[in-house]
């Protein structure tokens, strides 16, 4: 039986498009800083094409427009000091997110785990989910990221629950699905965004079901 419902952030309850906007944006001024002439077209395509292949996106976006292995760690860095706290400030639920979380809350708990900085809890706590959510696990303050099992297994233990009584919530495959699976959770992916183009490369990677609606959980969980 199902006890336990948990959630991505980015890309699953909240509209994340206008945060990849400002990184990539971002990223781009930087090149330019630097004379490296990137059109954000050209920028975007490589970015699709990385997301697809499962790679660190944004190093790999780096060192293919610069062609400079060494300069992959300094600008990450300047990269993350320039966007830092612009997540939880671009972030927004999505329309039909309130009244899902509502209408799973009455037969399920709910939790999250996210690849998220701190002030996320800011947007949580403005829009009400902070009293909906009775486990929030957020990588930014406990120093682990998804896929890391390790993240998965603190919110389990936490929620007081067994892998088999707990579905994970998610865009991605190779951070939401795949770790969850592997743990013994069942997972439903909300094909959505940036990262809807990724494909199972295997069986051990296929969710157990899929959605094209958010508003379509309540019943896809169900079927579980």
């Amino acid at each position: 039986m199902i006890r336990w419902v948990f959630f991505d952030l980015g890309g699953t309850l909240l509209d994340d498009l206008p945060f990849h906007d400002y990184i990539y944006g971002t990223m781009l001024s930087m090149f330019a800083e630097r004379g490296y002439d990137v059109t954000m077209d050209e920028l975007v395509s490589m970015r699709d094409l990385l997301v697809k292949k499962r790679v660190p996106v944004l190093k790999s976006l780096i060192e293919h427009f610069t062609g400079k292995e060494r300069l992959v760690n300094p600008l990450m860095k300047e990269l993350m000091s320039r966007i830092e706290g612009k997540g939880p400030e671009l972030q927004s639920p999505f329309p039909e997110s309130q009244q899902v979380l509502e209408k799973v809350r009455e037969r399920h708990r709910l939790g999250v785990i996210a690849n998220q900085e701190a002030g996320i809890h800011d947007l949580l706590n403005k829009v009400g989910w902070n009293r909906m959510f009775d486990v929030i696990i957020i990588s930014d303050e406990v120093q682990l990221w998804k896929p890391d099992a390790r993240i998965f297994k603190m919110a389990l233990e936490k929620a007081g629950c067994e892998p088999s009584e707990a579905v994970m919530v998610g865009d991605r495959i190779d951070n939401d699905v795949t770790p969850a699976k592997r743990l013994g959770m069942k997972t439903v992916r909300y094909r959505w965004g940036i990262f809807g183009t990724q494909e199972p490369a295997s069986e051990e990677e296929k969710p157990d079901l899929e959605i094209l609606s958010l508003s379509d959980l309540p019943e896809a969980l169900e079927r579980l």
